[in-house]
């Protein structure tokens, strides 16, 4: 049987990338789930389907280069892997291409996506979506086409979990999750399945690495400067899932494993050896929750002489000695999924954990000389001018630590965005600004195609005006100048060399991260802007302005040149343009809570959302 298998790009269709994939201080992402997805086959006994794998998210083909490449190869099943919601408006193009060159094809899609089954199946080329762990079900449909080829069999069908279809009344069917497979069975990433789904251009097989002198994330570690370290920077998962449910976030599986240390092992040699990596990215979710394991991966790390970075754990997974030891066998960096400043906005993410435990874990790490970038979201229910200046005011505090200027130290400041499957998407559908028919859901999923993480894609699900929505960012690195400027005498900083080394990867970022510039292109008309970020943000002076004066002043400021952008066609592309006349929201607060009988002291928005739903149409009265 002749399967193919697509990774799928976030990008719009016919949106110029923000970067290359050459391009950005770490690599393109390997394609783990296209991996796992083959390596059950062959586990399974299917290693006699003729499998190509079509890397369209690496080679971002034209249509006419699909279409020329399904029209040669003809395959019987295509799976399209799309991991976000965002690749909505690609999966759409790349199936309707497919089904014109191949009618009898089926086309299934999994990833994250398919929490949006309805909408895929009624707008799309998509026969089947496959919901959470895509492995066996997969495997078990090859079986089931291998047996009925192209006739809908809904009773066969009904017994394989994880497909969600239409029957033949044209009812949604979903026959519920599929178990994981064992986590002794989790793969590494795979070269060269990877190399054959770049076609005839197996240079790209370059754009999987970076240079690591290049990136931010070693520069704070003296060991990177060590002459006999090999100079790439590769990533590796080391764990699959995470521990933590927050409101925002957007998987298609529950739960956490753990890999073979031994496999992990044996890639780790492999990177060395053939694609001369020195440095690891361990690009997990949730590393360290799995303590006795992530000491293991530490060890093994310090055995091959690898410095490592992990850029995804919770506050609460790591102590002071967990971080020593990390620090001793070869640990360069750790960032942590903080998300907020204020206590409010990290209990309705459901981050389980407080402003101290941040303060403790980033203070640990410092202490240690362990570079810890931030990253912080705005834009969240429940969100106002009050817990943005927490978020600025918390930037302050860590950038007077390191005596930096919060502007010099560089963080990442974004807007939430509301993806199917998640609680913040039940409660954009529950207040009406999100639409339940499947006409309604599709539109949505089209306006966040290519969405990211900016303020010019936000969709308004928080219910405060937009003049206080677009000026949240500035309102947190006015407060965040504020602080700094207030406390840089009196909180004594216990790793001072960090100073020099973040101005220095400030700079460097600016030139090879193209998105940098992306603030004042994307848009048209941003004088103002421009104005701000040159004169405003981070002068002494103006931090010394009273903030009942200076902040309306220019929060209003900022609202007019969003209405001269608003004029122009161009920017009406943008969500935070498009979405003009959406309905009123009823912003989460006391009164709000009182009135849907939430009496906990944390509010989630989990349990705003199930009690909205227990009470009906609650906001609307």
């Amino acid at each position: 049987m002749k399967v193919c298998l697509c990774s799928i790009p976030v990008e719009g269709v016919g949106e110029k990338p923000s970067r290359l994939r050459s391009e950005g201080p770490l690599g393109v992402l390997p394609k783990i789930a296209i991996v796992s997805l083959v390596k059950w086959m062959e586990r399974n006994g299917r290693e006699s389907d003729v499998c190509k794998f079509y890397d369209i998210d690496m080679l971002l083909p034209s249509d006419a280069d699909i279409r020329k490449f399904f029209i040669e190869h003809q395959p019987e099943v295509v799976g399209l892997s799309a991991v976000v919601s965002s690749s909505y408006g690609q999966v759409m193009r790349i199936s309707s291409i497919i089904r014109e060159v191949c009618p009898d094809a089926w086309i299934v899609v999994g990833g994250s996506i398919a929490d949006s089954a309805a909408v895929l199946l009624s707008k799309t080329e998509t026969d089947v979506c496959v919901k959470g762990n895509g492995e066996i079900a997969w495997v078990n449909f090859l079986n089931y086409v291998e047996k009925y080829k192209r006739e809908w069999n809904y009773e066969a069908l009904g017994k394989i979990r994880g497909l969600c279809y239409f029957n033949d009344a044209k009812e949604l069917v979903f026959n519920g999750l599929e178990e994981a497979i064992p986590a002794e069975d989790l793969p590494f990433p795979d070269y060269d399945l990877l190399l054959s789904g770049l076609q005839d251009q197996p240079e790209a097989i370059n754009n999987y690495f970076r240079d690591a002198l290049q990136s931010k994330w070693f520069s704070f570690d003296e060991r990177a400067l060590e002459t006999h370290r090999l100079p790439r920077v590769a990533h590796i998962p080391v764990s699959k899932g995470c521990v933590a449910r927050c409101t925002f976030c957007q998987r298609s599986f529950k739960g956490y494993w753990v890999p073979s240390i031994g496999t992990f092992e044996e890639h780790l040699i492999e990177l060395k050896e053939r694609f001369n990596v020195g440095f690891i990215n361990i690009a997990d979710e949730n590393f360290g929750s799995d303590k006795s394991h992530a000491y293991e991966v530490a060890r093994i790390m310090k055995k091959h002489d690898m410095l490592w970075v992990a850029t995804g754990i919770r506050c609460t997974s790591v102590t002071y000695d967990d971080i020593k030891f990390f620090k001793e066998n070869n640990c360069s960096a750790l960032q942590f999924g903080i998300e907020s400043g204020s206590q409010k906005i990290l209990d309705m993410m459901d981050k389980v954990f407080t402003t101290d435990n941040v303060n403790t874990a980033l203070d640990n790490c410092l202490e240690l000389s362990i570079y810890s970038p931030l990253a912080l979201m705005l834009g969240m229910p429940g969100e106002t001018d009050e817990t943005a200046m927490e978020t600025g005011a918390f930037i302050g505090e860590r950038a007077a630590l390191l005596e930096t200027h919060p502007e010099d130290m560089g963080y990442d400041l974004y807007y939430a965005i509301a993806f199917p499957g998640t609680p913040l998407y039940e409660y954009g559908q529950l207040t009406g600004v999100i639409g339940k028919t499947i006409d309604e859901e599709e539109q949505y999923l089209k306006n966040v195609s290519n969405a990211s993480i900016f303020k010019r894609y936000y969709v308004n699900l928080n219910g405060a005006p937009t003049k206080d929505v677009i000026f949240w960012d500035w309102l947190a690195r006015l407060e965040a100048s504020r602080v700094y400027h207030q406390k840089k005498s009196s909180l004594s900083s216990r790793n001072s060399k960090f100073a020099e080394i973040l101005i220095k990867n400030l700079e460097q970022e600016k030139k090879i991260n193209p998105n940098v510039g992306l603030k004042y292109s994307a848009i048209k008309f941003t004088t103002i802007t421009q104005f701000l970020d040159k004169r405003i943000i981070g002068n002494p002076l103006i931090d010394k302005i009273p903030r009942a004066i200076l902040y309306p002043l220019l929060k209003y400021l900022v609202y007019f040149e969003f209405i001269i952008q608003g004029i122009l066609p161009s920017n009406n592309k943008h969500n935070i343009f498009r979405e003009k006349k959406v309905k009123a929201v009823s912003r989460i607060d006391d009164s709000l809570l009182k009135k849907l009988n939430i009496k906990k002291k944390r509010s989630t928005l989990r349990t705003v959302v199930t009690q909205m739903k227990k009470m009906g149409t609650v906001l609307d009265s």
